[in-house]
């Protein structure tokens, strides 16, 4: 008789939120470069990483338009509840971006309610700066990032330091 063991595998958490991301911008490409869409929160997770960033803005980084993406976002948000909590999920709703509202705004209240968003929300624009943007989305975010700058916001060195390489400022 042959006895097989019973392999579990354990997902990780960065696992778990591949996935949601995964399934929400299942067919979205990006629109500067056509490219699938799930490079865009797996490098802004890199980023996170790279960065020195901790597990939270890790998960928030994959997950971070998955709210805002989604046609069904009581399921997205419920989901992510149930996996990460409602600190994550928190976070993942503050990084939708509500049309019509001022954008620097938008930033700016991040930092202060969210800082964990905030921070996600720096590197996708970083993201967003070195994946062919268009030159609305440079002056928008050149003119977020100097203001935040101008204001006093504390922003991680590095990530500042790049982003104001980025929008060629230093």
């Amino acid at each position: 008789m042959i006895k097989f063991k019973k392999i579990v595998l354990e997902l990780s958490l960065k696992d778990r939120a591949e996935d949601i991301a995964q399934i929400v911008h299942s067919g979205q490409n990006r629109r500067s470069s056509g490219a699938p869409y799930i490079i865009h929160p797996v490098r802004v997770q890199l980023l996170a990483k790279r960065f020195g960033l901790g597990n939270d803005e890790q998960l928030i980084a994959i997950l971070h338009d998955t709210y805002e993406d989604s046609n069904n976002k009581s399921l997205v948000i419920a989901n992510i509840n149930n996996k990460f909590g409602n600190e994550i999920a928190k976070n993942v709703i503050a990084l939708s971006h509500e049309r019509g509202t001022d954008y620097t705004n938008y930033v700016y209240e991040l930092s202060k309610k969210y800082p964990k968003a905030f921070n996600v929300k720096l590197l996708d624009m970083y993201d967003n700066l070195i994946d062919n943007p268009s030159s609305s989305q440079k002056i928008k975010y050149s003119e977020t990032l100097l203001f935040l700058i101008n204001h006093g916001v504390r922003i991680n060195n590095g990530i500042k330091n790049d982003l104001m390489k980025i929008i060629g400022r230093k």
